[in-house]
């Protein structure tokens, strides 16, 4: 499973006010409103006078990008992307409805889409370094590192002070093996957006990566220290506790992220895999809830990974059902999330050399942006391989 906390800071602090035309005075109030009452983080209240603007006057695009971002920020993703597609009637010609939409996409994960809006918004207009930033961060994605080297590149070329492109090119140049370079563009990042979680987040885990788990938890605990409730924040330091095996101090953590409520197609399973394997590991796996809650999944890999947890498949049919995804891509993901599972399971019931090879087929995918390979490099670490 993998992450990125760099989708922390976005909505209309990237853009400011006066992107659009203002066609009322009256709708100039309520969207200048809207926008104090969002810098203070009151979100329900921007929503209100946006919706208001709108209410006022159907006709301007202005609080339509107002409102899309708010309600991103929100997570109402559906919401966001009826104000962006109705912003994109209002003005075909505009850059910005293209952007946010690709936005939108990007973390609802439809990547091609996402590249297609932000094409058009470059095609549009080639100035703009968020659209270079987010096209870059969903051809990450799709593994065109080259084309996102290229493109978060362009968006550092075209806007140095621009801290998302900062960030995704920190993933970028970790998954590419680039580590000195990662870090460069972190602490760049953290200048930038020194009151922003997500780049302390980053920065933890590659402390964390690295064996520095004391200099991960201060991250970590600083980043909630900046946002206290933080579901990332959460889990991000349950995963630093998880890589030094703390996991008396881990559970805590992953409850908190669990109890948040979050929707299961986020990183609560995996949150309830690692509090499973914590409570075997403790001795306490009477507590655990895994297997009540796994047959009620849809049908997917998530699904799969629960199942062999609590016994509900064998092993060799989660081996299987590894390397039966739709795309090679797919099968690397799978496998190396496969071999991390495997491994911890064959630890925990005395299996070392097993767990072992496991843990090295894991890191053999070369999947380093995602959790289950970091953590499988802790282990081996720890077994002393």
């Amino acid at each position: 499973m993998k992450g990125t906390p760099w989708r922390l800071a976005a909505g209309i602090a990237v853009f400011g006010l006066g992107v659009f035309s203002v066609s009322a005075q009256s709708t100039a109030e309520l969207n200048e409103r809207g926008m104090k009452k969002y810098r203070v983080g009151d979100l329900k209240g921007a929503l209100e006078d946006f919706g208001a603007a709108i209410a006022l006057d159907p006709s301007q695009p202005d609080a339509y990008f107002f409102r899309a971002c708010v309600e991103f920020d929100r997570q109402e993703f559906d919401a966001a992307q009826r104000d962006a597609d109705h912003l994109i009637v209002l003005k075909p010609g505009g850059v910005w409805g293209y952007i946010k939409r690709g936005e939108i996409n990007g973390v609802q994960k439809r990547f091609i889409e996402a590249i297609s809006d932000l094409d058009t918004a470059i095609s549009i207009d080639p100035s703009f370094a968020i659209a270079f930033s987010d096209r870059g961060f969903a051809k990450q994605q799709l593994h065109d590192l080259e084309g996102a080297a290229a493109d978060l590149n362009r968006a550092i070329e075209l806007d140095g002070k621009f801290a998302r492109a900062y960030g995704n090119r920190a993933e970028l140049r970790y998954r590419t093996g680039d580590i000195s370079g990662a870090a460069a563009d972190t602490e760049r990042f953290i200048a930038l957006m020194p009151n922003d979680p997500g780049g302390f987040l980053f920065r933890g885990e590659l402390k964390s990566d690295g064996g520095d788990f004391d200099g991960a938890l201060a991250d970590t605990n600083h980043a909630l220290a900046l946002k206290p409730g933080l579901a990332e924040g959460y889990y991000s330091r349950a995963r630093v506790y998880l890589g030094k095996r703390d996991y008396v101090h881990a559970l805590p953590d992953l409850d908190a992220y669990i109890s948040l409520g979050l929707p299961e197609d986020t990183s609560v399973p995996y949150a309830r895999f690692s509090r499973h394997l914590c409570l075997a590991a403790l001795g306490r796996g009477t507590e655990d809830d895994l297997a009540k809650v796994v047959p009620g999944w849809k049908e997917g890999w998530p699904k799969t990974v629960g199942l062999f947890l609590v016994g509900g498949i064998s092993r060799e049919e989660f081996q299987k059902r590894a390397l039966a995804a739709d795309t090679p891509s797919a099968r690397l993901d799978q496998r190396c999330e496969c071999g991390y599972y495997l491994g911890v399971v064959d630890r925990l019931d005395g299996r070392t050399d097993l767990a072992k090879g496991e843990f090295r087929d894991c890191l053999a995918t070369g999947r380093t942006s995602f959790i289950e390979y970091r953590l499988s490099k802790s282990e081996l670490a720890a077994l002393k391989d």
